[in-house]
């Protein structure tokens, strides 16, 4: 619902042995998701996601949200929230002109912990749609001097930036949140090389990524440890 009074998740839990199916609704009152991703957590047995939220503004992001759900009774719970930090909002605005950075953040992966906790990922992501021009700065249209009344292809740009990531512990306390910078452009390729992969090993965390989208170029990643510390190699 994009009320804010009645915005809800409804999780269907699906069985082979007893009922098979049970539903459950987890209210997050007061709250509009801008864009929200969820996982199933097989050892804690517990649903376990979050995603970005509006409150006072409906087109303005204004902080995160996240949930640990044990999918056992209907919500009622209050869903932890907290809105983005200034240092962090700084930190992303130096290095964008956009005074709105936060709206074009999405959830892109989530980390399970053992002991129940998460972290959640989060990636600027744009995409502008553009006409393609002609010779002579036409726009492509019978009205614009083009004799075979055909519009322009439309082009789309691709921005993938810095990531955000929100360390949540097993009580649902953020333990610590930092930024992670980036910058890649392509256009016309659905994005498919931009973004990151995350690579899990019980030590550590390994984000890697491609430095610029081109056919010559150099792959990085940043290495991440549980209590934040990370490296860029």
């Amino acid at each position: 619902k994009s009320k804010k009074d009645k915005h809800v998740f409804e999780a269907h839990y699906f069985s082979t042995v007893g009922n098979g199916h049970r539903s459950y609704t987890i209210p997050i009152y007061r709250l509009v998701s801008f864009h929200s991703k969820f996982t199933y957590d097989n050892i804690n047995h517990r649903l376990v996601g979050g995603g970005i939220y509006a409150a006072k503004h409906v087109n303005k992001a204004e902080g995160l949200f996240y949930i640990i759900h044990p999918l056992t009774t209907s919500g009622g719970e209050q869903i932890p929230a907290f809105p983005f930090e200034n240092k962090m909002d700084e930190e992303i605005k130096r290095r964008s002109k956009d005074k709105n950075e936060f709206n074009h953040l999405e959830v892109s992966d989530i980390a399970l912990k053992q002991d129940g906790g998460m972290l959640l990922i989060t990636e600027i992501k744009k995409e502008y749609e553009r006409r393609a021009g002609y010779p002579g700065g036409g726009i492509g249209n019978r009205n614009l001097g083009n004799p075979n009344g055909f519009r322009a292809p439309l082009l789309v740009d691709y921005y993938y930036e810095d990531m955000a990531l929100f360390s949540i512990n097993k009580e649902g306390k953020v333990e610590w949140s930092d930024i992670l910078h980036k910058k890649q452009y392509s256009h016309d390729d659905d994005a498919v090389f931009s973004s990151f992969f995350l690579f899990k090993n019980p030590s550590r965390l390994r984000l890697v990524y491609n430095d610029e989208i081109s056919t010559e170029n150099t792959v990085s990643e940043y290495v991440i440890q549980a209590n934040g510390q990370y490296q860029r190699k």
